[in-house]
């Protein structure tokens, strides 16, 4: 099915959608773009003093990447072939790392943000699941990933996401345990 996949998007590529994916995949990986990120993601934490959500997000991306890395050296599955890809990619390719984290993130921001109350944070599940499956897709576009890929390293990241704010909320109600005075 991964084959006849391949076949199917690399036969039908569109020079406007390649430009896009490149360009998507380039900016992900852009340092500056990071910093961006990574600048309001700390003046989310001053100005909304929950530190909560961004270590529950850097936490499970973190984390998917690491073990996404681990399953790859142990599954060593060969990327698609060369031919068929639009950028050239080293390494193996047996869970997408990207599909994980950029799903274990939005799993991890949006579930330790539920019930905020804010107005925002349907939009923002809406962009997330957007993101996650647009990233996916560019990653199979690109020939950088087989689909199944991307299809196992999305329940890997959900997983991961939850794992993390699971252990969070957990770390947090017993800290607060400890800090209250006993009745």
């Amino acid at each position: 099915m991964d084959g006849r996949i391949m076949r199917f998007v690399a036969e039908h590529r569109v020079a406007v959608f390649d430009r896009f994916a490149r360009h998507m995949m380039a900016t992900a990986e852009n340092k500056v773009f990071v910093a961006i990120v990574a600048v309001v993601v700390v003046g989310y934490v001053f100005w909304s003093r929950n530190w909560k959500p961004v270590a529950a997000t850097v936490g499970a991306a973190a984390i998917a990447v690491v073990l996404g890395n681990v399953l790859k050296l142990i599954i060593q599955r060969p990327r698609p072939p060369w031919d068929s890809s639009l950028i050239a990619v080293n390494g193996y390719a047996m869970p997408s790392t990207h599909a994980m984290f950029t799903v274990a993130a939005a799993v991890a921001l949006l579930t330790s943000t539920r019930g905020s109350g804010s107005r925002w944070w349907k939009p923002a599940a809406v962009a997330a699941a957007l993101a996650v499956v647009g990233i996916g897709v560019v990653m199979v576009y690109l020939g950088a990933h087989w689909p199944t890929d991307v299809l196992v390293g999305w329940p890997l990241g959900i997983l991961c996401g939850f794992a993390v704010v699971f252990v969070i909320e957990r770390a947090s109600t017993m800290w607060d345990q400890r800090r209250s005075p006993s009745a």
